[in-house]
């Protein structure tokens, strides 16, 4: 019994350190857009380019017909993933048959790990837009705390379990979650 705990223990440290190596990669990847301008083309567009010389402009050089494309994975879109994973593993953990070393037990552990890295990637990725001026009556303020709310009472839930009565944090932090996410949405 005792070393299936250290395997468990193991395998949520091993996804949870996937994870936030997963989201830093997220966040690097947008980094490689750089649309500033080379000082080198300063004085060509300062001065002005009256002799039509089409090679003073390389640095302008793009085909004309390219589409932008979103990328797949940005730092917001893998703090939203994280954020629909976790709700979808607590409605999985709610309805799971409840057993020791069971599914209900893999999906709360699931839901407790990814919420809390939707809080983390949630906090890096929008730390510039926090503005607590407005109080609870700004979305985004009321995102924030029933977000956070919901992901620690998720922990919680899965820290009391199996010993403790946890279905009521856990349930909680579901229904948070849940209403964090349907605010920004």
């Amino acid at each position: 019994m005792r070393n299936t705990k250290k395997k468990s223990l193991k395998k949520n440290i091993g996804a949870l350190l996937c994870l936030g190596a997963f989201s830093l990669n997220a966040f690097g990847a947008e980094s490689i857009f750089d649309l500033s301008i080379p000082e080198s083309v300063f004085p060509i567009v300062a001065m002005g380019d009256n002799q039509g010389d089409s090679e003073s402009f390389k640095a302008f050089n793009v085909k004309e017909h390219e589409e932008f494309k979103v990328p797949m994975f940005t730092g917001n879109k893998v703090h939203q993933y994280l954020g629909i994973g976790a709700l979808a593993l607590v409605a999985l953990a709610a309805v799971s048959p409840k057993e020791e070393d069971g599914a209900h037990e893999y999906f709360a552990t699931g839901s407790a790990i990814l919420a809390s890295a939707a809080v983390t990637t949630g906090l890096v990725y929008h730390w510039d837009d926090v503005d607590l001026s407005d109080g609870l009556s700004d979305p985004d303020n009321l995102h924030r705390m029933l977000a956070g709310l919901g992901a620690l009472a998720m922990v919680a839930a899965v820290a009391q379990a199996p010993d403790g009565g946890h279905a009521g944090l856990g349930a909680i932090g579901g229904l948070a979650m849940g209403a964090a996410i349907k605010i920004t949405w």
